[in-house]
């Protein structure tokens, strides 16, 4: 809050939980926001990998008419009647 000065903050008095319980949530908070940076990494790596497949994709520089894609069930194209 913007109109809140400094010096009436310094007469507030704030509850700090024990410290085992700090250093228990310090430990599983790394441990989640070490699984966050290594996924953004990840995410970043394959958004990377492709669109340099996808550019050389639509040019054609990559042929994948004789390629034997097997899809998963759900993405399989139904029987035309």
């Amino acid at each position: 809050m913007q109109h809140i000065k400094r010096k009436e903050l310094d007469h507030v008095d704030v509850c700090l939980p024990p410290s085992n319980i700090i250093k228990s949530f310090n430990t599983a908070a790394e441990s989640i926001m070490n699984q966050v940076q290594n996924l953004k990494s990840k995410t970043s790596i394959l958004t990377t990998t492709r669109d340099r497949l996808l550019t050389r994709l639509m040019s054609g520089k990559i042929d994948v008419e004789k390629l034997d894609i097997g899809f998963p069930p759900g993405m399989q194209e139904e029987p035309r009647a």
